[in-house]
């Protein structure tokens, strides 16, 4: 969404803000974003990186028309929260094709600054417990299924062929209960002294 800005950022290695080229690109970008009424969608997917970015760029979108140069100082005058590195940092992360940041995420990590990676709160480390936990429970019903069907698989191969039969039906009666139980709601919908039937048989046409 900021074509313009992305290439100017992709020469600035941080930490410190970028030089006046990538505000002139900025503000550029922002009156496009304004016109083209995407400074709400664009303030989203900064908040993600940055808290209140949303009302950060809607502000900023605004007044972009009204900009002259210089226009660091211009940008930074507006809110002094653009004067903060870690929010070019997140344009930067943001503008390129792949970002780290999803991946951080799902290893209950953050990018703060310019591109310092933590540990998230305590309270926030939800995703490897989750994952620790999917791989257990996993685990576990593997281990108790293989200890379930060995035995049976043992009893069908050595039984008759008509016992052998009918144990797979057995086996398999579960897998069908769910189509059972659906095909019994029709018949009881649809059949002549139904539900849907005495309804329609009751309405004046």
């Amino acid at each position: 969404m900021l074509p313009n800005t992305a290439r100017a950022l992709a020469v600035w290695r941080g930490p410190d803000l970028p030089m006046e080229p990538a505000w002139a690109a900025f503000v550029k970008d922002l009156r496009n974003v304004q016109t083209a009424g995407e400074a709400s969608k664009f303030g989203l997917i900064l908040n993600q990186e940055v808290s209140g970015g949303r009302g950060l760029v809607i502000s900023a979108a605004r007044a972009a028309d009204a900009l002259q140069p210089p226009f660091k100082s211009a940008v930074t005058n507006l809110d002094v929260r653009w004067a903060d590195p870690a929010i070019w940092g997140a344009l930067k992360r943001l503008s390129g094709g792949w970002t780290m940041s999803y991946f951080a995420n799902a290893l209950d990590h953050r990018t703060v600054g310019y591109d310092k990676i933590e540990w998230q709160p305590a309270d926030r480390q939800v995703y490897l417990t989750l994952f620790a936990r999917t791989l257990k429970v996993a685990g576990l019903v593997t281990a108790i299924c293989l200890l379930l069907a060995h035995p049976v698989a043992n009893l069908l191969a050595s039984l008759p062929l008509r016992k052998a039969n009918l144990l797979m039906v057995l086996v398999l009666l579960p897998f069908w209960t769910s189509l059972l139980v659906r095909t019994t709601a029709w018949i009881v919908l649809l059949q002549k002294q139904g539900m849907i039937n005495d309804i329609l048989v009751g309405q004046e046409w």
